[in-house]
């Protein structure tokens, strides 16, 4: 049974009832097939500066939005002035429950300043502070990250392991729920890339839970709903850092035939990936223990 709730550390205010997001996305029209669910991943991957579950509201709202920002910060930032007739769009606070932002086109003023006019450029590499942050991250869940000598054709894997086991690691025992190996001959970029689909696996309840409940339990999913998952939390969080992987392939390879989308999670894409996220930028705060 599929709990509603799990504990993740949120860097964004995307906690609740996981059937409520996931019946808005399966009842819009929008979405009612593969292309057009694609298409709504490429809309997110394009929009780094706002968290993906934020990229989803706005596309629901308005698929053709450029940049947006609440009243005051058009004023404060670029001396723009809202339209009088402009109709607002909803996002979810930081620290709040919604803000009201309108798009660029929405607002009359100066020009916006010349980093500002390709609001979706990335830097198309991986910094290696993202690498080490994450494999760190990874100890806090209990992962342990094995880098393997392998042949080419095997990439990487993640195994759930046996209830309390503790590894040996740089001479230091450690609690390890799961293993993810990774090949040691591929580039940081690919590891990277392995890593982030691998912990999609875990985080999105593929391999199931255990008391903790740091993650759910999903075991019934097939291996098309699985696979779905994980390449579309890869495609967003290496995307929006502007790293070019399989995982695109895969999705356009999949929805060429505009096929009927499988049940998955939306909720959970969008909230494991940032978390992956947030597993890159910097060290997360020790889990609590049941």
């Amino acid at each position: 049974m599929v709990k509603n709730q799990f504990t993740l550390f949120d860097t964004e205010p995307l906690s609740g009832d996981i059937n409520a997001l996931d019946g808005l996305f399966q009842a819009s029209n929008r979405y009612c097939n593969s292309q057009a669910y694609y298409e709504l991943l490429q809309f997110i991957a394009k929009f780094s500066r706002y968290s993906p579950y934020n990229c989803f509201l706005l596309h629901m709202q308005n698929p053709n939005v450029t940049h947006v920002a609440t009243p005051n910060q058009w004023h404060k930032r670029f001396k723009r002035r809202v339209k009088p007739d402009a109709k607002p769009m909803i996002i979810l606070a930081p620290m709040g429950p919604v803000l009201f932002v309108y798009d660029l086109v929405d607002t009359d003023g100066p020009k916006l300043p010349a980093h500002w006019d390709k609001p979706f450029r990335t830097k198309g590499e991986l910094s290696p502070s993202v690498w080490k942050n994450t494999v760190s991250n990874c100890k806090r869940d209990h992962i342990l990250i094995a880098e393997k000598e392998s042949s080419f054709l095997h990439a990487g894997a993640a195994i759930r392991l046996r209830p309390n086991s503790m590894i040996k690691v740089d001479r230091k025992i450690f609690p390890a729920k799961c293993e993810i190996q990774i090949n040691k001959y591929l580039s940081i970029t690919s590891k990277y890339s392995i890593l982030v689909h691998e912990l999609a696996h875990i985080h999105c309840g593929h391999l199931g839970n255990d008391k903790d409940e740091w993650w759910p339990e999903r075991l019934h999913l097939t291996k098309q709903q699985r696979e779905l998952e994980a390449e579309s939390v890869v495609y967003l969080v290496c995307q929006r850092q502007g790293i070019q992987t399989r995982s695109a392939e895969y999705l356009a390879g999949y929805t060429k035939d505009k096929n009927a989308l499988p049940l998955i999670s939306l909720h959970l894409v969008l909230k494991i990936a940032t978390y992956i996220e947030s597993m890159g930028k910097c060290l997360l705060p020790k889990r609590k223990m049941k």
